[in-house]
């Protein structure tokens, strides 16, 4: 049989929801959230052949996909060790399985890094080489 058109075949695997950034795969049922972030397309699958927790799902990783990419744009290359450790700073304080005195530990490290190395904070993380690290 051929395929028609006016729908490719490759149209016929996914199909449209009612739902805005909700897409289900139709040879497994399972549903996919695809979602455009930043310029960035995201296809990811929700694990559920439910459209009910599909939803529910679907907003969650909507929530985190725009937070972490919305916190700086990096997708320009201009991102320096500041940028870097704000990002580092959320995940150690977001990450509940450490303990208080292990994020503090880590929070001492970047001071150290700071106090021995004055001009990290503005440098560009792609200018950063293994050289200047061991330095």
């Amino acid at each position: 049989m051929q395929d028609s058109p006016i729908e490719p075949a490759s149209e016929r695997l996914w199909q449209k929801t009612q739902y805005a950034n909700l897409v289900r795969y139709v040879p497994s049922g399972t549903y996919f959230a695809r979602m455009r972030v930043n310029g960035k397309l995201i296809r990811k699958s929700l694990k559920t052949d439910v459209i009910s927790v599909a939803k529910l799902r679907l907003s969650d990783l909507e929530k985190s996909e725009r937070q972490s990419m919305g916190l700086l744009d990096i997708s320009k290359g201009k991102l320096t060790f500041s940028d870097a450790e704000q990002i580092y700073r959320q995940r150690i304080h977001a990450n509940l399985s450490l303990k208080q005195r292990t994020k503090a530990y880590c929070l001492e490290r970047i001071k150290a890094l700071y106090k021995s190395w004055p001009t990290l904070p503005k440098t560009e993380i792609r200018a950063i080489a293994k050289t200047d690290c061991l330095n």
